[in-house]
């Protein structure tokens, strides 16, 4: 004999089924911040990070470097009165600027192993893997110095300043230069790995381009936001919020950005706190913020999509180290 149930009898059961079988959103699970201050002293600004978690940065008058393990060395060059970090490659090589007798500056590498190097006349900004090194010579030119030691020294053309940020993989190297025609005017560059310059500009009279990935990608800064310029020259804009000048972007070869901008509209540094940013590839923008402080200054990001970074306490002081990882 046929069971027939009418519709009241049955809509308890088939909502039930219908809820069991529509797949359901899935949870995005909160990233894990993890803070920290060199040992002793009670702040640390972290500055570099490298695909195996390795951080680099200063605090107080030193330099530091957090491995993996989350232990941290800190380290001074010799005869230096400060020591400030400014790059770290996949291999640990650390590269940075030092003072001493009285404010004069230097750049210098310092290998995995611990061994310095004085670059002389030089201010190191980035080092790749491959141990090549660019940065700012002291008549303010570009430099890239090759493993062996040989120095090439460029400089963007009808430019007063050349200010190389950041090198990839390849021995591509971005930054912005200073033109001479007046009134502040910068310019984005990339120079190829043959010595080739290439000039770009975002929409106004300020580009400052800080971030190169391994495909060419370079991320930067304009008057009312940020950029990213693909490697066929293509520059997209995008804003986190209303206009507004973001502080040091950099960038990962998933072409994730990551960067900052003041609470309030006034110039760089974060006085009060900055809020930082995440931008995924797909565009999505979110916000960084050190839980309980509110506020977060990230500077690097790997290609796990590790971010760290800097915050400050209370509004103000010194800055505390964070990792963010997913």
């Amino acid at each position: 004999m046929r069971l027939l149930l009418n519709f009241a009898d049955c809509y308890p059961v088939a909502l039930a089924f219908l809820l069991l079988t529509i797949p359901s959103k899935p949870v995005l699970a909160e990233p894990t911040y993890t803070t920290f201050d060199c040992p002793g002293v009670g702040s640390a600004q972290p500055i570099a990070l490298n695909d195996n978690g390795v951080i680099a940065g200063h605090c107080g008058l030193y330099g530091f470097i957090r491995a993996a393990d989350a232990s941290i060395v800190t380290f001074s060059v010799s005869g230096a009165d400060m020591t400030y970090v400014s790059g770290i490659n996949g291999n640990g090589d650390v590269v940075g600027t030092y003072t001493f007798s009285g404010g004069t500056a230097q750049g210098y590498l310092r290998a995995a192993d611990g061994t310095v190097t004085i670059l002389d006349e030089l201010y190191a900004t980035a080092i790749n893997d491959s141990g090549v090194i660019t940065g700012v010579t002291k008549n303010e030119q570009g430099f890239v110095r090759d493993v062996d030691g040989t120095t090439t020294t460029f400089a963007v053309p009808n430019a007063s300043q050349t200010y190389p940020e950041a090198i990839n993989s390849s021995g591509e190297i971005t930054g912005h230069a200073a033109l001479n025609e007046c009134c502040g005017i910068l310019r984005g560059f990339v120079r190829t790995p043959g010595g080739k310059l290439i000039q770009f500009k975002a929409p106004g009279n300020v580009t400052e381009a800080y971030g190169i990935n391994s495909h060419g990608d370079v991320t930067g800064s304009y008057g009312s936001g940020g950029f990213i310029r693909s490697s066929d020259g293509t520059i997209t804009t995008f804003q986190v919020v209303k206009p507004r000048f973001l502080i040091y972007p950099a960038i990962n070869d998933h072409r994730a950005i990551v960067g900052s901008y003041e609470k309030e509209e006034v110039d760089y540094p974060c006085d009060h706190g900055c809020t930082g940013f995440l931008k995924a590839r797909d565009g999505t923008i979110r916000k960084i913020k050190v839980p309980v402080y509110g506020n977060a200054e990230p500077l690097a990001i790997n290609n796990k999509g590790w971010i760290a970074g800097s915050y400050v306490i209370g509004g103000g002081g010194a800055p505390h180290g964070f990792i963010r990882t997913p």
